[in-house]
């Protein structure tokens, strides 16, 4: 177990009950006293994964928030420094040591949002800009992530669902939806958990409705046309539980 614990000394920092350290104290990450608190974003494959405010003395990381991991054993290691507090949507694998999430890189435009992946060591690595302009951010996820694949929208011109192969790292447009006629402008993309994602769509015959993919173009498929002919069902607010292909979601109505 790791958490936040405040001893009076060193201010709010992290502490394990897995190792013989005095009182789980897992080291000073933050100098001093006065500081905000680490932020926890999630544990996979005995390794937990949090934020802290900038640690170091660069005056060209003073307003920053940087990336930390550690496996309960022993000194948390710094993965890397991004804009403060732009770290956001994140996902941590079951059972893999990899983390994903939206940040802006230390130094990049304040528009930008982009996609990263990271692991137990090493820098964490860029998946693709998702925006360069002033679009809105949307409030659902714009990705989502099984064992073996991602899937993901773009903001500022949001046409198709794109696909990111985790074991390759390669990246492409996982289905062109829309065809000729249009532009799927695929989102609230969630997950299973292991092999399936689902999201909303538009293509020209079906409206808007709920997709299904299990990583692959022949895999990817409306789900069920609920309304019936090129109405939509605008679908929102999707769920699933793990390991099942089933998802729950919102419709127009409100059913």
């Amino acid at each position: 177990v790791v958490y936040v614990a405040d001893n009076g000394v060193h201010g709010p920092e992290l502490y394990t009950t897995a190792n013989n350290n005095t009182y789980g104290f897992l080291g000073e990450v933050q100098p001093g006293y006065s500081h905000a608190a680490p932020v926890i974003l999630g544990a996979s494959n005995g390794h937990l994964w949090f934020t802290t405010d900038a640690t170091g003395t660069n005056p060209s990381e003073r307003f920053s928030t940087e990336l930390w991991v550690t496996d309960g054993t022993s000194l948390p290691q710094k993965l890397g420094v991004f804009a403060a507090g732009s770290i956001t949507q994140v996902t941590v694998l079951a059972g893999q040591p990899i983390i994903f999430f939206l940040a802006r890189g230390l130094g990049a435009p304040s528009n930008y949002v982009e996609l990263y992946r990271a692991g137990h060591a090493g820098s964490p690595s860029k998946i693709d800009t998702l925006r360069t302009s002033s679009a809105s951010i949307p409030t659902s996820p714009v990705y989502a992530a099984t064992n073996t694949f991602l899937c993901y929208q773009t903001i500022d011109q949001n046409k198709e669902p794109w696909l990111y192969q985790i074991s390759s790292g390669i990246k492409s447009q996982l289905f062109d939806i829309g065809g000729a006629s249009g532009d799927s402008q695929p989102s609230h993309f969630v997950s299973n958990g292991t092999d399936r994602i689902c999201f909303a769509a538009t293509s020209v015959s079906e409206g808007r409705e709920v997709w299904t993919t299990l990583g692959t173009s022949d895999t990817t498929t409306l789900l069920a046309n609920v309304t019936s002919g090129a109405a939509s069902s605008n679908p929102t607010a999707l769920i699933m539980s793990r390991g099942n292909p089933g998802v729950f979601f919102q419709i127009q109505n409100g059913s």
